[in-house]
């Protein structure tokens, strides 16, 4: 778990200082926003920042790229509780020059659960009192199918609509696994940092 989390912050740190070409007409960078429906109907909203980064561009104009980012999520299952999920991710994407885009992308985290519920400790003499924030801690790690459409405007911010369908599996939830089916619709915002 240690191993897999290392690899993934160490390649978001260091492409962030290599491997970049000027994208253009998107930008280098995205941050999205999005429904993010646990199990489809436990609903929820991701926030990202990502990176891209071309590996190629054909005759055709179209093109590969990986993206790494950074998600934060959360979900609400109603009388149980919420989940709130801190995930680095790398996807590959293929654009084709009409800007619609397909590919995979992957990820492993952390998630933490919060009961919704009050919840009460009862000490060694019988006193009551209550906790909060109460909960537990979980490795997750995900895949997911991503298709988009990139728009591109005159002022040049350039937008992006999209689409994933996969999941995400926690371990060490009373000590099994969990597959939680996923789906994400929203909006990214293309942009590029000033020199």
């Amino acid at each position: 778990m240690r191993k897999t989390l290392l690899i993934l912050f160490t390649l978001s740190f260091f492409a962030n200082f290599s491997l970049a070409q000027d994208l253009k007409p998107l930008g280098k960078y995205f941050y999205t926003i999005s429904y993010f429906g646990e199990k489809v109907f436990h609903p929820g909203v991701q926030i990202s920042i990502n990176r891209s980064l071309y590996l190629s561009k054909n005759i055709n104009n179209q093109k590969n790229r990986l993206v790494i980012g950074f998600s934060i999520s959360n979900y609400v299952h109603l009388k149980n509780h919420i989940g709130l999920r801190l995930t680095p991710n790398v996807s590959f994407l293929h654009a084709n020059n009409k800007g619609f885009e397909y590919g995979l992308k992957s990820g492993a985290g952390f998630m933490r659960r919060f009961y919704n519920g009050k919840v009460f400790e009862v000490d060694d003499y019988g006193n009551v009192k209550q906790k909060y924030l109460v909960g537990q801690n979980a490795f997750t790690y995900e895949a997911s199918i991503v298709l988009a459409k990139n728009w591109y405007t005159r002022k040049s911010k350039n937008i992006r609509f999209y689409l994933e369908f996969g999941g995400f599996k926690e371990t060490n939830y009373n000590e099994s696994s969990l597959l939680h089916p996923v789906v994400n619709i929203g909006i990214s915002q293309y942009f590029n940092l000033k020199k």
